[in-house]
């Protein structure tokens, strides 16, 4: 059926590791320039080589799990869950959440389709490859321009087939080409292991959901990660019944350890390379996507989106140091398990050797070597294509030299999989979003997790400020304010350094009734409470106490909090401008600076009169 909308992930870049970064082959356009080009090159520097088998620098011990789990209790107890299975179904719930219009990670195939949306999508798809094909960009396995026949499948569509989703088994593996023709595209170089209409594969036992019949006979297809189109004879199941299709759809998420990633990835080692599946092997983002698969958690299938796809992400294009960007790696795998990419091409950190070199384990076509005082006629660095086309643990110091340079110094973002960023990552850290905040059953607060409000009478008359203070770094998470008739409430959210760690927001014009605040995760609350706003602010009863004020709270961790986000609020100004104060009453009596202003509701604030010296500041505090 076709209904409300779903987001498809499309891969517009037409294959998961793309470009020269990942393996794509780089060697001269025709035969002739590369025979020539080898005639000038010594037999020590060929063109081409087959990488060694292990990768330099790489023991016979460090290509085994049991090596690479004992060299992780560095960051931790190895069995220590890092996910478990609730921490794993909000991470799904948050990549359904769109990124760049679509959903960051799977698609649930159960939901109904946007015909419109499919539309759009399959003409920027078929717009995009038709191009690269008339300027001769994608060329036919014997180097010749793409013939008429096969462009006119790539023509221009208006509409859609009659959509009539049904879902199957996939029986035996299957390609998705990314246009609607079974014809395989090259550029120049005529390396037929990367083909550009191979977009993805569909392994056996997948659920795989056919949405039409194309004009060309092929079928429009779908899987969780990817969309394509396959013959009309490819091997599948018949249509399910909705509880088949129920049972094939459900992946119960599990606990995920160190020594579990770890020990998943090695069962794939030396597996077979291949561009979008080509050939049965795995490129980079597959072989992540069936690693944490295990776990059921849906990475999306492009590396790009898979480097977004963390609890949080670190961006070090800007690291220059070699020596800096190690030093993150290692902080950022004491929080979890840790994936780096760079344009194109995702590995999975293991960590450090003995000798403190850092390995990674990643499925990856070649690297460049560079050769050493060998220069070309045409005065360019000699250097040899090394192809590995596995699954292989390397040395992040591989292509050091070349014109590529290094793993290491191509990173551009780090990603974790695994506990909050820590005071050591926090300033740094980007955090995916929340998955939407359920509200739970017992609304409650902790004295490490605390809901405070103020006025301390909240009513009409007064802006509405709810402030969350909290020991330790939540995380993941997000402020929900739920009015009296359990609609959320539009607030902009202030998050503030810790720890304390600080999160609050405003509501100028709060309705009188029952609110109820959350700070949480999917299904996980982190505090929850519920509260009253009154009609106005009301009269107030002369206090009989001889004190200044009578004492409503004990000083503890919740209280303390709450004072260190006040002073940090008091004092909080843009980092790019210079302002200093002439006195304290100024900030006291600005609504902006004072989180807790006219917190009694008596105009307390304005009618203070406190000068304070330098030595005096923090006793008037």
């Amino acid at each position: 059926m076709v209904g409300r909308p779903t987001l498809l992930l499309f891969c517009i870049a037409l294959a998961s590791c793309g470009g020269t970064d990942s393996g794509e082959s780089t060697g001269p356009g025709s035969p002739g320039a590369a025979a020539t080009a080898a005639d000038m090159r010594p037999a020590s520097c060929p063109e081409q080589a087959p990488a060694p088998e292990p990768l330099p620098g790489v023991t016979a011990e460090q290509r085994t799990a049991a090596y690479w789990v004992e060299r992780a209790r560095a960051y931790g107890d190895p069995d220590e869950p890092l996910l478990r299975a609730a921490d794993i179904s909000n991470l799904d719930a948050s990549m359904a959440l769109p990124v760049a219009e679509r959903p960051l990670g799977q698609l649930d195939l159960a939901e109904v389709v946007d015909e419109a949306l499919v539309l759009a999508e399959v003409q920027e798809r078929i717009e995009y490859i038709r191009g690269r094909m008339e300027r001769g960009e994608y060329l036919t396995a014997d180097g010749e321009r793409v013939g008429e026949e096969v462009l006119a499948a790539f023509a221009s569509v208006d509409s859609l087939p009659e959509l009539s989703p049904r879902l199957h088994e996939v029986l035996e593996t299957i390609q998705l080409r990314c246009g609607p023709a079974l014809d395989g595209f090259y550029t120049a170089s005529l390396d037929l292991d990367f083909d550009r209409n191979n977009c993805s594969s569909a392994h056996t036992g997948e659920p795989i959901q056919v949405l039409a019949t194309w004009g060309t006979g092929l079928q429009l297809v779908r899987t969780p990660y990817a969309l394509g189109w396959i013959s009309a004879d490819a091997p599948l199941s018949p249509a399910l019944s909705d509880e088949d299709a129920e049972i094939l759809l459900t992946t119960p998420p599990g606990a995920m350890s160190r020594r579990d990633v770890i020990e998943s990835a090695f069962a794939m080692l030396d597996d077979p390379y291949g561009w979008g599946g080509n050939g049965g092997g795995r490129d980079c983002s597959r072989f992540l996507m069936d690693i944490f698969g295990g776990f059921g958690i849906g990475l999306p299938r492009h590396s790009a989106r898979q480097a977004l796809a963390g609890t949080f992400s670190v961006d070090v294009s800007a690291v220059t140091s070699a020596r800096d960007k190690l030093l993150l790696l290692e902080e950022a795998t004491r929080r979890g398990v840790v994936l780096m990419h760079f344009p194109g091409h995702i590995m999975l950190y293991l960590g450090q050797t003995e000798d403190g070199t850092p390995m990674a384990i990643h499925s990856f076509s070649e690297y460049l070597e560079p050769c050493e005082g060998v220069t070309l006629p045409s005065g360019e660095p000699a250097e040899t294509l090394r192809r590995v086309d596995r699954v292989a643990v390397s040395d992040l110091s591989l292509g050091t030299g070349s014109t590529r340079t290094s793993f290491l110094e191509r990173l551009t973002r780090v990603t974790v999989l695994g506990k909050a960023p820590g005071l050591a990552l926090g300033g740094a850290a980007e955090l995916r979003a929340a998955a939407p905040v359920q509200v739970p059953e017992e609304c409650t607060d902790t004295l490490d997790a605390s809901i405070f409000r103020s006025p301390a009478r909240p009513n009409a008359d007064q802006p509405l400020r709810v402030i969350v203070t909290l020991s330790e770094d939540p995380g993941p998470s997000e402020l929900v304010l739920l009015d009296p008739n359990g609609d959320r409430v539009e607030v902009e959210v202030h998050r503030m350094g810790g720890p304390p760690f600080t999160v609050w927001a405003q509501v100028d014009r709060p309705t009188p009734g029952r609110y109820t605040a959350i700070l949480g995760d999917g299904t996980r609350s982190v505090a929850c409470e519920r509260f009253n706003v009154l009609r106005d602010r009301g009269p107030r009863t002369p206090s009989t106490s001889p004190y200044a004020w009578d004492a409503r709270w004990a000083w503890e961790a919740d209280t303390e909090n709450l004072y260190a986000a006040w002073v940090e609020q008091l004092f909080d100004y843009p980092v790019d401008e210079d302002i200093t104060w002439t006195d304290l009453q100024t900030l006291l009596t600005n609504r902006d600076n004072n989180l807790l202003y006219d917190h009694l509701g008596t105009n307390e604030d304005e009618r203070l009169n406190l000068h304070p010296d330098c030595a005096d500041l923090p006793y008037f505090l």
